[in-house]
């Protein structure tokens, strides 16, 4: 009877931890914005974790995405997320969140970024943002890459010659920074 009893607790506990889960995927973080015309700069904090979000202006309205967490042994930003086992699905949402944020204030025709780790659950997340802001805003979706690197590139209304052109930059410089 008290291995059943057990059982029933193990459940219990791992129901509220899945919950959990999903209330912070759902529910992103202020994010502090900075504002200068072609870039815009968020800063966030889950737990005791900094992230700061750059959105930068390329042309022909086209704009990268790029988030980072603050490694504070290193004393630098890190395009790298790890998963510190606490707030990860609130920075996840945040970051969609963000980007958002980006569509609202600047009226992109192209939003460009990158994964650059390991993850494949994360690519899957990312993905799934992706056509959420698809259906939400009318974009399409192109998502390319080798390996573990994988470019996604969210664009609406805008010629596909100039925004190819323009990718290739882009994706040089964001492989780069990884």
């Amino acid at each position: 009877m008290k291995e059943k009893y057990r059982n029933i607790k193990t459940f219990e506990s791992f129901d509220k931890s899945v919950e959990r889960l999903f209330e912070g995927f759902d529910t992103p973080v202020d994010i502090k914005w900075i504002d200068n015309n072609n870039e815009l700069i968020g800063l966030f904090q889950v737990n005791d974790k900094v992230y700061k979000i750059s959105c930068e202006y390329k042309n022909n309205d086209i704009w990268t995405y790029k988030f980072y967490n603050y490694d504070s042994i290193k004393k630098s930003l890190d395009i790298k997320l790890t998963n510190f086992n606490t707030g990860y699905m609130s920075v996840l949402s945040t970051i969609r969140s963000g980007m958002e944020y980006l569509i609202d204030t600047k009226d992109p025709k192209s939003i460009i970024f990158g994964a650059t780790d390991r993850s494949k659950g994360r690519k899957v997340l990312y993905e799934r943002f992706s056509n959420e802001l698809c259906d939400k805003y009318n974009f399409e979706l192109t998502i390319n890459g080798v390996e573990n690197k994988k470019i996604f590139i969210l664009y609406k209304d805008i010629d596909k010659e100039i925004l190819f052109e323009s990718v290739e930059r882009i994706i040089e410089e964001l492989f780069n920074e990884s």
